[in-house]
Formats: structure tokens, C-alpha cells, sequence
């Protein structure tokens, strides 16, 4: 336990003396994901080769797996957010201050935690538009985001004049 103790401060001390650490403007971001459903959207937009870690529970795709993990979303190992230095974090709760780890540099930290089609839409948009800087891979993954959408309207527009159905789970 100690010994962790002395890695963690270690690396701490290299990422606040670091003078590269901070990315510059015409650096894509470094993205780690918190979340399955982050990650999965940062593959679903093309920003996968930005991504530098993720979250003990995002195996999908999987591709993901090979990723360093950091821990789980409702608790990551903070030496490891340190060593990978990101510039995003994409998470689902609130709950963590991510603030505080790092006090020398700005991390932009992304809560999504969508509770309709519209609302995770909308954070494809809102991260696509912070993460992605190549113009035409911008206008490729709004036109995915697009079709998603329209798609997503379509099965309402169809099942909007249907009865529901009555379903019973049963959870032994």
C-alpha cells in the first residue's frame, strides 16, 4: 500500500511538472471514458484514435478492451486519470469532482446521462462538436448522428398509432 502511495505521488509530481501535458490547440483532444455508453459514442463519432483510456465496465466494441482501464466510473483510480493526462473526461455522474485532480491544467469534464433518444442525440452533438476537429469527419459523424435521428423519428412517427403492448417480466 505504501508503495502505491509513491507511485501515485510520483506520477502526480511528473504531470504537474510535465510542460508538455497540456494540449496544444491543434491537438486533437485526449479523450477517457467513464462510462460504457461514452465510450461506445466515441467509437460510434470516429474519435476512438483519441481515446486513451476508459472505465473498468466499457467492453464494447471490442476494441475497447485492449485500452488501458482506469478504474470504474463511480470511482477511477486517480493516479491513472493523472498518468494518461487527459483533456475530456466523459462520465455519467456528477458525484466525482474531477476539478481538483488537476489544478494546473483544464480538463473538460462531460456529463451524459441521457434519459431519452433526443437527450443522448444531443450529447453525440454537443461532444462531437468539443472532440473533433477535422472538418469532414465532423460532417461524416453529423451525418451518422443525422441518420440516427431520422431513423429514431421514423420508428416513433410508425409505432405512435399502435397500441401498446402489455409485457410481464419476471425476475427469479
Amino acid at each position: 500500500m505504501h508503495f502505491e502511495k509513491l507511485i501515485g505521488t510520483f506520477i502526480l509530481g511528473l504531470s504537474l511538472i510535465n510542460p508538455h501535458s497540456n494540449a496544444h490547440a491543434t491537438e486533437a483532444p485526449r479523450i477517457i471514458t467513464l462510462a460504457p455508453h461514452m465510450t461506445e459514442m466515441v467509437y460510434d463519432l470516429g474519435l476512438d484514435g483519441q481515446l486513451v483510456a476508459r472505465d473498468d465496465a466499457s467492453n464494447y466494441p471490442e476494441e475497447a478492451k485492449s485500452l488501458p482501464s482506469v478504474g470504474t466510473g463511480f470511482n477511477p483510480n486517480k493516479e491513472l486519470l493523472l498518468l494518461y493526462q487527459p483533456d475530456i473526461l466523459l462520465h455519467f455522474t456528477s458525484k466525482i469532482q474531477f476539478i481538483e485532480l488537476f489544478p494546473n491544467k483544464h480538463i473538460e469534464a462531460i456529463e451524459s446521462n441521457p434519459n431519452s433518444v433526443e437527450t443522448l442525440l444531443d450529447d453525440w452533438r454537443r461532444i462531437l462538436t468539443l472532440t473533433q476537429q477535422d472538418e469532414q469527419k465532423r460532417a461524416a459523424a453529423e451525418e451518422t448522428i443525422t441518420a440516427a435521428e431520422t431513423k429514431w423519428q421514423s420508428l416513433v412517427e410508425d409505432y405512435k398509432s399502435k397500441e401498446p403492448k402489455k409485457v410481464f417480466f419476471l425476475i427469479s
